[in-house]
């Protein structure tokens, strides 16, 4: 006997593009909320001098560097460490007339590569701090007012290195270098290893053996214009992290000589190898 039931339907899944299109647009609703917390992150700043006002988002600090312009005179001009998605709005900014009676730009902003100024004027639009915006400088003497720097501890790569039963792992490193140092004619030259990380970027000691009295054997130095104090190297201390720009060395008290060097830069220039 033949049945009566209908026969089922065969089921087309998604003629329409309806659903996939509602599910997309939830994953960008969901990626603009919660997807990129850093662009709202640190303080907003105004920077003034003179006639030039700037208002700098994503402040994270405000440290202070020197300058002079060539002379034996220094002053301090201020350094915004910023988080990525920071802007620089210039809200005020005063023009001086060239010799030929037209008005030209008071300042300008520093950047890395081929056009590396750009003019500061009224009514310009916002400027990302990108890691080749360097700062503001006055075009006349060319002296930095004011200075930038990036903060992103997520760029670069983490390495591990070892020398003499000392293992430290290294965050932020975009370049790794050769250097021959420790220049004793009494003693051969031996080359280290320099690390060039970003600011943000962290050593941790992962083995740190001590002397045969304890001590600590290895301590972290500021060079040239590190503003840091020493720092021994012990197991199980808190990693040291890297707020700013500076030169330091890891240094072996028990060998007398450089393990390790560490300059710390925002700047991805070409370093010689």
């Amino acid at each position: 006997m033949r049945s009566m039931k209908r026969p089922r339907r065969p089921v087309h899944r998604y003629k329409s593009l309806l659903f996939p299109g509602i599910a997309l647009l939830a994953v960008f609703a969901f990626w603009a909320a919660f997807g990129s917390p850093e662009e709202a992150r640190g303080e907003t700043k105004l920077f003034e001098y003179g006639g030039l006002k700037i208002e700098i988002t994503n402040v994270r600090e405000v440290g202070r560097d020197f300058a002079n312009d060539g002379g034996p005179e220094l002053w301090e001009y201020p350094v915004y460490t910023v988080y990525p998605g920071a802007t620089a709005t210039v809200l005020e900014a005063d023009t001086k007339e060239d010799g030929g009676g037209v008005p030209a730009a008071d300042w300008a902003f520093q950047r890395n590569g081929e056009d590396g100024r750009l003019d500061i004027v009224d009514g310009m639009e916002p400027l990302e701090i990108v890691p080749d915006v360097v700062g503001v400088f006055d075009p006349e003497s060319s002296v930095y007012v004011l200075r930038f720097i990036r903060w992103d501890p997520q760029r670069g790569e983490t390495v591990e290195v070892e020398k003499d039963g000392l293992t430290l792992e290294i965050s932020s490193v975009h370049h790794e270098g050769g250097f021959i140092g420790d220049f004793d004619l009494s003693r051969p030259l031996e080359p280290y290893d320099t690390y060039h990380i970003y600011p943000g970027g962290k050593v941790t000691v992962l083995e740190a053996p001590p002397t045969e009295d304890g001590t600590a054997r290895w301590e972290l130095r500021p060079t040239g214009n590190g503003q840091a104090e020493m720092e021994p190297l012990r197991d199980g201390m808190a990693p040291i992290e890297f707020a700013r720009e500076g030169s330091f060395c890891v240094y072996d008290l028990e060998e007398s000589r450089t393990a390790f060097g560490l300059e710390v830069s925002d700047s991805d220039q070409a370093y010689w190898k």
